[in-house]
């Protein structure tokens, strides 16, 4: 799995001409955000990206980039294409897991309107068999979803531990080890595991989904 970490200008450009992104039916991106207390009123720390063609993952340092890593354009052939311009533009499918508060962070702290978004965990209430009262979180749908065999679900849960171990859960505060450089190792797994599996999901809930979704 390659992993890089973008943390300057010219490295936000260099992702964005890896991405040249023309619209298009294929499904290529899945995002996921990491901060503390994603909202309006909270910060953003990580934007995790992983490009499905090329198979990189790519954690885009938000403490340290701040408006930067939205705006910077890519610069080949005087292309405009910003990290905000492909998150609103509705032909390129972008997939979250759970979106809602991502959306509310970046659209309040950063000015990004998402368009063209397929959400995980509204797709899994939506071919579920049982009840639908309550939403699943992320792990538990890689468990019993994605179809990894026992060998790769303990790898998952092995670096989803790692990760937990270094901060508690349970408080919004102690996300902000996200925002320590550098970033440990365990975190920078942490976060690239999240949104390479969310493939395996995609693929598992839209051979569920019925014609009316």
């Amino acid at each position: 799995m390659a992993i890089s970490f973008v943390n300057t200008a010219s490295k936000v450009q260099d992702l964005l001409q890896e991405l040249v992104l023309l619209p298009s039916p294929d499904v290529n991106l899945f995002l996921d955000v990491e901060g503390t207390n994603l909202c309006r009123f909270g910060s953003v720390s990580i934007f995790t990206l992983h490009e499905r063609r090329s198979g990189n993952t790519h954690l885009v340092d938000i403490t340290t980039l701040g408006k930067d890593a939205f705006t910077v354009a890519a610069g080949y052939e005087n292309s405009a294409q910003t990290l905000t311009s492909i998150l609103e533009n509705p032909d390129i499918i972008k997939v979250f897991f759970g979106v809602r508060n991502d959306s509310n962070a970046l659209f309040h702290l950063y000015g990004s309107r998402f368009a063209g978004v397929h959400d995980l965990q509204l797709m899994e209430l939506a071919t579920r068999d049982f009840s639908k009262r309550v939403l699943c979180g992320l792990a538990k749908c890689v468990e019993y979803d994605a179809g990894l065999g026992y060998t790769n679900l303990l790898t998952w849960k092995r670096i989803k531990a790692a990760g937990v171990k270094l901060f508690n859960s349970s408080t919004e505060e102690s996300h902000a080890v996200f925002d320590k450089r550098s970033l440990p190792d365990a975190l920078k797994a942490y976060c690239a595991q999240d949104v390479t599996y969310m493939l395996m999901l995609y693929r598992a809930y839209c051979s569920k989904l019925c014609d009316i979704w």
